[in-house]
């Protein structure tokens, strides 16, 4: 979750932008969003990593800028660590085709 405070004396519109790496999908849909002067929200984001994925460090991008006034911008950027996957094998459960 992301924390979004408008430090103006105004109230403005804002829109999100998020940047992930290669081959991850956004989950979450993120629609433009009115905050009164000083007020803050919070954001919530959700992806999907790809099975793929190399384990490592890797970058995602939270830019809020006002619809407005561009100018009027701040971003974020989170550190993600993927690690190795590890396959459970239940023997009590089977899925089939049919």
């Amino acid at each position: 979750k992301i924390s979004v405070r408008n430090h103006t004396s105004l109230k403005h519109e804002f829109e999100s932008e998020v940047t992930l790496p290669k081959k991850w999908k956004l989950i979450s849909v993120d629609f433009p969003f009115e905050l009164s002067a000083d007020q803050s929200k919070i954001k919530i984001i959700s992806f999907f990593v790809p099975d793929s994925t190399k384990s490592g460090k890797y970058e995602i991008k939270y830019k809020v800028s006002g619809r407005r006034f561009p100018s009027l911008s701040d971003e974020i950027k989170i550190r993600v660590v993927v690690r190795d996957s590890v396959n459970f094998k239940n023997k009590k459960l089977k899925i089939d085709k049919e």
